[in-house]
């Protein structure tokens, strides 16, 4: 480029000859396979990963993906190393259960439970782990400590964001939390799973975005109002599941909080 083109502009052209090669080498392939096949590229691909879709769409599937996502987490490594690789899975069920509700299906009847919704209302309320319910038990904590980490928290959580809590108690390699946060993620999508399998409440088949607070996400992704009461329901469960080792963080942090006093009011008397 000439002298003085901001290097931003000469950057963007620079990107232009691999963005040509590579959508020239696209096409070339598109057109081979649908004249060779009969078929397009993205079909042969669907038609690839159907037996992976087939695996994961059952009980066992998705609760084998949020034991290994939930333990790669508490490793303290983000629960995207797992859904960049399934997210292009549950994104294709639900537009597949979006056109069959179009097509005169009923939402109890659509051909796939697990999709993004599924994921993001009903097996993580409030964020990975589903910590909604510790995010309130926090709040009602004696401990200081806790307390401040719940008033922090509790807003990200009605949008599904956890870090706050993940990183504040902390969750992340804390052995005490292990069980639960991986545990109540399993319950949350084994049990959605079978009460959507039994047609006691609508599949999803709108997506209305990760971050929705999962009651309004419940009722916008299903159409059903029992869908609400149901998240209702886990959310009393998580709550429980989480309550007794709750308890033990907060002995633990209620005594380094007056061992830290006792060390203070000694330091000044003396």
């Amino acid at each position: 480029m000439p002298d003085g083109v901001p290097s931003a502009l000469a950057n963007s052209f620079e990107a232009l000859v691999p963005v040509i090669i590579m959508a020239s080498a696209s096409a070339i392939l598109s057109v081979l396979i649908l004249n060779i096949s009969g078929t397009t590229l993205p079909a042969l691909v669907l038609m690839a990963i159907s037996p992976i879709v087939k695996f994961i769409d059952n009980v066992f599937g998705v609760s084998f993906i949020a034991l290994l996502q939930n333990v790669l987490w508490w490793f303290g490594i983000h629960d995207t190393a797992i859904g960049s690789v399934i997210s292009p899975i549950r994104d294709a069920n639900i537009a597949m259960n979006a056109a069959a509700y179009a097509g005169g299906t009923a939402a109890t009847n659509l051909p796939y439970v697990f999709t993004s919704p599924f994921w993001w209302v009903f097996c993580q309320i409030g964020g990975t782990g589903s910590t909604f319910g510790l995010c309130i038990l926090l709040l009602c904590s004696r401990s200081k400590q806790l307390k401040e980490v719940g008033k922090l928290a509790i807003v990200p959580a009605f949008f599904n964001i956890n870090e706050p809590i993940l990183f504040g108690i902390p969750i992340v390699l804390n052995p005490l939390w292990f069980a639960p946060f991986v545990f109540t993620q399993i319950f949350n999508a084994a049990s959605t799973y079978l009460v959507m399998q039994m047609n006691l409440i609508n599949r999803t088949f709108i997506e209305p975005g990760w971050n929705l607070f999962a009651p309004f996400g419940a009722y916008f992704s299903t159409l059903d109002f029992r869908a609400v009461i149901f998240i209702l329901i886990l959310m009393v469960v998580d709550t429980l599941i989480y309550l007794p080792f709750f308890k033990v963080q907060e002995k633990i942090c209620i005594k380094e909080e007056l061992e830290m006093k006792t060390e203070t009011v000694q330091s000044e008397m003396e």
